[in-house]
C-alpha cells in the first residue's frame, strides 16, 4: 500500500482541502496534477483585457489632450493646425496625407515635430500636463 492510499493521509488531505476551500483558495491544478486549461485561458484573458483597457484609456487621454491644444492657437500655419486637428481626431498619417495631398511619412514627421514643439511651448510633458488637468 502506498502512503498516499493510507486512511491517515486521506483524512489529513480532506481536512486541508476543506480549510483551503473555506479560505476561498481556488486550486489551478486538476486532480491529475496539471494546470487546468480554463484557468490559463481565464488568466490570459483577464490580463489581456486589463492591458487593452489601460491602452484604450491612455490613447483616449492623449487624443483629448491633442484636441485641447487645437484651441490654444499655438500653430505656425493654418496647414499645421489642420494637420494637428486631423491627428487629434485619430486619423492616421496616411489618411491625413491623402486628405491634404501630402506624403504620409512627411505628415508623421510633422506630427512628431509639432508634438515636441507644443510640449516645449507648454514647458511640460504630456503626463505632467495630464496631472495638472
Amino acid at each position: 500500500m502506498s502512503a498516499f492510499d493510507s486512511p491517515n493521509f486521506k483524512r489529513v488531505k480532506a481536512e486541508y482541502y476543506l480549510k483551503l476551500a473555506e479560505s476561498g483558495f481556488k486550486d489551478i491544478e486538476g486532480s491529475n496534477g496539471r494546470i487546468m486549461e480554463s484557468h490559463t485561458q481565464n488568466s490570459f484573458f483577464k490580463r489581456h483585457q486589463t492591458f487593452r483597457m489601460t491602452l484604450y484609456e491612455e490613447t483616449r487621454e492623449y487624443y483629448d489632450w491633442a484636441a485641447e491644444l487645437v484651441h490654444r492657437g499655438m500653430f505656425e500655419s493654418e496647414r499645421d493646425k489642420q494637420i494637428w486637428t486631423l491627428h487629434s481626431e485619430g486619423k492616421t498619417a496616411s489618411e491625413i496625407g491623402f486628405l491634404i495631398g501630402l506624403d504620409g511619412s512627411w505628415i508623421n514627421r510633422l506630427i512628431r515635430k509639432l508634438r515636441r514643439e507644443l510640449l516645449i511651448n507648454l514647458d511640460l510633458t504630456f503626463y505632467e500636463y495630464d496631472e495638472r488637468g
